[in-house]
C-alpha cells in the first residue's frame, strides 16, 4: 500500500471512530461533496454577460418607428448586394470621430438579425476609441484585442444579445498600439477564418475613423 493509500485509509478510519459516515468507494473511488449556503447555486466556469440595449439602438424597438424603417432600407441594400457578390463581411467607417458610425453598425446589425434565417456577429474593431460595449451595456473586455494578443478563445468573448441570432464582440482591453494590431496578420488572418467558416452569417465590423 502506498503512502498515499494509508493516509486515506487511516483518514477513513478517524471518520468512522469520529461517527462520520466512511467515504464511499474505498480509496480511489471516494466522492468528494461540496457545501453550498442555501439559496446559492455553483456558478458555472463560463458566466454570461447580461446586455442592456441603449435607447439608441432604434433598430430593436420594433417596427413601427421611421427611424428603424429607415435602417431597414439601408440593410435591404447591403442583404441584396451580399447575394448578388456573394460576400459576408463588411466594414463601416467615418471620416473623422463623431458621425455616428458605431451607432449605424450596431443598428445595421440589430436590423439583419431581426430576419429569422440571419445569423449576425458585430464586431467593435474601432480599438482606438472603443464604445460599442456601451450600446450594450457590457463591459470592453475580454473581446477581441484579448483574442488576438492572450488567447483569449472566442467563444468566451462573444456576447448573445438576446436579438435573433446576432453576437457581439467588444473591442477588448486598451492597446498602446491599436493600429498596429488592426492591420497585423493576426487581425487579417481572424476576420478571414469568420468569413470562411460563417458562410451564412452577415459580419458586420465597426472600425476607427480613416482620416485621423
Amino acid at each position: 500500500m502506498s503512502r498515499i493509500e494509508e493516509a486515506l485509509a487511516r483518514a477513513n478510519r478517524e471518520r468512522k471512530a469520529d461517527g462520520a459516515p466512511a467515504e464511499a468507494g474505498g480509496a480511489f473511488g471516494s466522492s468528494l461533496a461540496v457545501s453550498v449556503p442555501p439559496g446559492d447555486t455553483p456558478r458555472p466556469a463560463s458566466v454570461t454577460r447580461s446586455v442592456t440595449l441603449d435607447p439608441k439602438l432604434i433598430a430593436a424597438s420594433g417596427f413601427d418607428n421611421p427611424v428603424s424603417e429607415e435602417y431597414r432600407k439601408v440593410k435591404e441594400k447591403l442583404v441584396s448586394l451580399a447575394r448578388q457578390k456573394g460576400m459576408n463581411l463588411f466594414m463601416v467607417t467615418s471620416s473623422v470621430m463623431g458621425e455616428g458610425k458605431t451607432l449605424v453598425s450596431a443598428n445595421l446589425a440589430l436590423s439583419l438579425a431581426q430576419e429569422y434565417d440571419n445569423t449576425v456577429l458585430y464586431i467593435d474593431a474601432d480599438l482606438r476609441a472603443p464604445c460599442g460595449h456601451e450600446l450594450f451595456g457590457v463591459d470592453a473586455s475580454p473581446g477581441l484585442s484579448d483574442c488576438l494578443m492572450d488567447g483569449v478563445p472566442l467563444h468566451e468573448a462573444l456576447v448573445p444579445t438576446g436579438v435573433g441570432r446576432l453576437s457581439f464582440l467588444p473591442a477588448g482591453r486598451q492597446l498602446a498600439n491599436p493600429g498596429e494590431l488592426f492591420a497585423s496578420s493576426m487581425m487579417r488572418d481572424m476576420l478571414l477564418e469568420m468569413k470562411r467558416r460563417y458562410a451564412d452569417r452577415y459580419i458586420i465590423v465597426d472600425t476607427a475613423p480613416v482620416l485621423p
